[in-house]
């Protein structure tokens, strides 16, 4: 077996794990770039905690002491999967958000889209163009409109100008 971005793999096998989990949770909290993650891993989870889900259901048909017990251990245990998967998604987000307001702001594709999950880079690109349309609608016709009433300003001191001239010479 050998360890891949906290991922095991052994053949075609992906096993996840509780602590491979937390260690990938642990490492998109304490980097500001987005982590890479095999393609797959959301698929993984998901089969994953279908397992956790699939051992629970076992020991909850049992109904001896022993599984009573290994029933609240797997409950917990699934609980905490569940969280931390959330706050992994939810930190993905937020960086991949922050990633696609660099480059809506800046609008240059050095942006580094390598750690992106094929769904994720979905999602980056409907933000940046989501926000490039908000950006052009609010700002740029803004300015436009800025602009145009400046012009016209300018447009009605000089016909100003021009009439108190005209008034200066008739009399």
């Amino acid at each position: 077996k050998k360890e891949s971005g906290g991922i095991f793999l052994s053949d075609k096998e992906v096993k996840i794990t509780y602590e491979a989990l937390f260690e990938l949770l642990r490492r998109e909290k304490n980097r500001d770039e987005l982590q890479v993650l095999q393609d797959t891993f959301f698929s993984d989870v998901k089969m994953y905690i279908s397992e956790k889900e699939s051992s629970l259901e076992d020991f909850r048909r049992n109904n001896s002491l022993l599984a009573s017990k290994q029933r609240q251990k797997a409950e917990h245990e699934l609980n905490n999967i569940r969280r931390i998967v959330t706050e992994l998604y939810e930190r993905r987000e937020k960086k991949i958000i922050n990633m696609a307001i660099n480059m809506s702001r800046t609008a240059s594709n050095i942006i580094d889209k390598s750690p992106l999950l094929e769904s994720e880079n979905s999602f980056f690109e409907s933000q940046v163009i989501l926000l490039d349309q908000f950006r052009k609608n609010i700002l740029i016709d803004l300015f436009t409109a800025l602009r145009e009433d400046s012009k016209k300003k300018e447009q009605e001191k000089a016909d100003e100008l021009e009439k108190e001239e005209t008034i200066a010479k008739n009399e």
